[in-house]
């Protein structure tokens, strides 16, 4: 966005010199009206009168051309406010979204500082969304260090969770298959016991968790995680919240799972290299 302020400047100047001439053609459309009011055969009002009539007449075409294009109270600055409305609508998405990936390097940054493990943090450059494909791209690749295989985390609201794992690299790209591709199968954990399975679903946002016994008491909100049982990934990494629990099964949950992290929002990323001696 480039906001120019010469522009804005110009503009200030014209919205005065409106108003000036709005209040000048107000002041004499008053004593128009007053000296209306005379006698008709009064002196006063043909004398006053008579001399500047072509001059309401012009002022009172100016004021209500301003009018119709200044707007009334409602709208007081016309056209005028209405891009210079558009402009700062833009600029605040524009910082919104700077907010949004300043609290993400930040959350990324406490992961290499409370987790074991030595990484590097990755701009997610691509993005292969569907019922039946969830692929994120990475501007990393084995030149940095990066193999198949190495986890991939996110952090949003304070929260380290689970993205998905490297599935093939080259020497400066990265393919992460997320957590919600329909083929993922991750050993879960839910109230502290594990030998649950969360899995993707053709659900662009939400996945699955499996094989919870009806009797086992699950609540929406709770915290799904990884578990030490999985070989895929270790165990204590966030994977999401539950969303919804149904009742499909006899036997089990119909448990919905939403991820931490929006895989169609996130900017950066931190890829687990190894682990740190």
């Amino acid at each position: 966005m480039n906001i120019r302020p010469l522009d804005i400047g110009f503009r200030e100047d014209a919205d005065r010199r409106a108003r000036s001439l709005l209040i000048v053609a107000i002041v004499i459309a008053v004593i128009g009206s007053l000296l209306h009011r005379l006698p008709v055969t009064s002196s006063y009002r043909t004398w006053l009168l008579t001399p500047f009539a072509p001059a309401i007449a012009v002022v009172d075409g100016i004021r209500t051309a301003l009018m119709n294009s200044v707007g009334g109270e409602d709208e007081p600055l016309g056209r005028v406010s209405a891009e210079t409305q558009l402009e700062l609508s833009v600029a605040k998405e524009e910082i919104e979204a700077l907010k949004r990936e300043n609290n993400e390097l930040r959350g990324l940054n406490s992961i290499h500082l409370e987790l074991p493990f030595e990484g590097i943090v990755a701009t997610v450059s691509g993005r292969m969304l569907s019922a039946d494909r969830h692929i994120l791209f990475l501007d990393v690749g084995s030149h940095d260090g990066i193999k198949k295989g190495a986890i991939v985390l996110g952090a949003e609201n304070g929260k380290t969770s689970v993205i998905g794992k490297v599935v093939e690299t080259s020497i400066n790209l990265s393919k992460v298959q997320t957590i919600l591709d329909p083929t993922t199968k991750i050993s879960a954990s839910l109230n502290g016991r594990g030998g649950y399975v969360f899995s993707g679903s053709t659900d662009n946002r939400s996945g699955r968790l499996n094989y919870v016994p009806r009797e086992e008491t699950v609540n929406v909100g709770d915290e799904i995680f990884t578990s030490e049982e999985g070989r895929l990934f270790p165990g204590g990494f966030l994977i999401g919240r539950i969303k919804a629990i149904g009742t499909r099964s006899a036997l089990f949950h119909d448990i919905s799972v939403e991820p931490m992290t929006s895989e169609d929002m996130i900017r950066f990323v931190w890829v687990v290299k190894e682990k740190r001696k």
